[in-house]
C-alpha cells in the first residue's frame, strides 16, 4: 500500500508525463524507492507519506528523476532553499525537524562534486521533503489539531504544494514565499517574537535559582532585608522587568525590585 499510494494519487492529480529519456538507473531506482515507498532513511522523520504523493507529481515529470539538478548540475535555487530551511527557527520551528544541518553538509559535498548518483538523489528528495514540510508548517501549522482531539472542525486551508515547490525550484526565493504563507494575524506575529525572545534567553543561560524563603517566613515586605534579593533581581533583569544595573544589587527588597515584581506579575 505504501509503495503504490503515491503513484495512485499522482495519476489522479496530474496528466501522464510525455516520453522522455530514461534516467540514470541508480538515480531512478533510488528516487522511486524513497518516494514510492514513502520512506527516506536519511531523514530525522523518515516516513514521508505526508508529502510523497505531492512529490511524485513533480518527480515523474523529470527526465532524470531529479528536481534540483539538470543534466547533472544543480539549479541556482538550491543555495537559497538550503539556507531558508536552515532558518526555520525564524518561523518558530526547529531546523532539526527539517534536517537543516544534514542538508548543509550534503550540499557542501555535492558542490565539491563529491558524492555518488545515489547520494545526489538522496539529497534531492531530502531537500524537497524539507521544503514541502516547511511550507505546510508555516502556512497551516506543524501539528494537525484534529489529531490532538481539540474539537477543531474548521475548513482546511488549500495548498497546491506541487506548484509552490516547482516555483521555488524555478527561482522563487523560498524565504520570500514563506513570508507570504505566514498567517497575517497580529497575535501570530507577537507569539513568534515572544518565542524568539525566550529562546534567546534560554541560550544565554539560566540565572541562579532563587532560594526558598527562610523557614517560617511567608512573604517578604518592601524594604526588608532578604539575602536572595540579588538572585531574584538577576531573573527579573534577564526577562526585562528590572531595568538598570544598580537595582537589586543589595540584599534588600527595595522599591525598584518591588516595582519589577509587579511588572512581572502584570505581564
Amino acid at each position: 500500500l505504501a509503495i503504490t499510494s503515491p503513484f495512485a494519487a499522482s495519476q489522479q492529480r496530474a496528466p501522464a508525463p510525455s516520453p522522455s529519456p530514461a534516467p540514470d538507473a541508480e538515480t531512478g531506482i533510488a528516487v522511486t524507492q524513497m518516494i514510492g515507498g514513502a520512506v527516506h532513511p536519511g531523514l530525522r522523520w523518515s516516513g514521508i507519506s505526508d508529502v510523497s504523493a505531492d512529490l511524485w507529481v513533480l518527480y515523474q515529470r523529470e527526465a532524470d528523476r531529479l528536481l534540483w539538478f539538470e543534466a547533472g548540475r544543480p539549479v541556482p535555487a538550491v543555495d537559497e532553499a538550503v539556507a531558508a530551511v536552515a532558518d526555520a527557527a525564524a518561523y518558530g520551528l526547529r531546523p532539526d525537524d527539517y534536517d537543516a544541518a544534514a542538508l548543509q553538509v550534503q550540499w557542501a559535498a555535492l558542490r565539491r562534486q563529491q558524492g555518488t548518483s545515489v547520494e545526489r538523489a538522496s539529497f534531492d528528495v531530502a531537500l524537497s521533503v524539507a521544503t514541502t514540510r516547511l511550507m505546510r508548517a508555516v502556512h497551516i501549522g506543524r501539528v494537525d489539531p484534529a489529531r490532538l482531539r481539540w474539537g477543531y472542525t474548521g475548513p482546511r486551508k488549500p495548498m497546491d504544494l506541487p506548484r509552490l515547490l516547482a516555483e521555488v525550484r524555478d527561482g522563487r526565493p523560498l524565504a520570500r514565499l514563506l513570508r507570504d504563507l505566514e498567517p497575517q494575524f497580529s497575535h501570530y506575529r507577537r507569539a513568534r517574537a515572544t518565542l524568539a525572545t525566550y529562546r534567546a534567553l534560554a541560550e544565554a543561560g539560566e540565572p541562579p535559582l532563587v532560594p526558598a524563603l527562610p523557614a517560617g517566613t511567608k512573604k517578604i515586605g518592601p524594604g526588608q532585608i532578604w539575602t536572595a534579593a540579588p538572585q531574584l533581581a538577576a531573573r527579573l533583569r534577564a526577562v526585562g522587568d528590572l531595568l538598570g544595573d544598580e537595582a537589586g544589587r543589595t540584599p534588600s527588597y527595595d522599591a525598584p525590585l518591588v516595582d519589577a515584581v509587579k511588572r512581572f506579575q502584570l505581564r
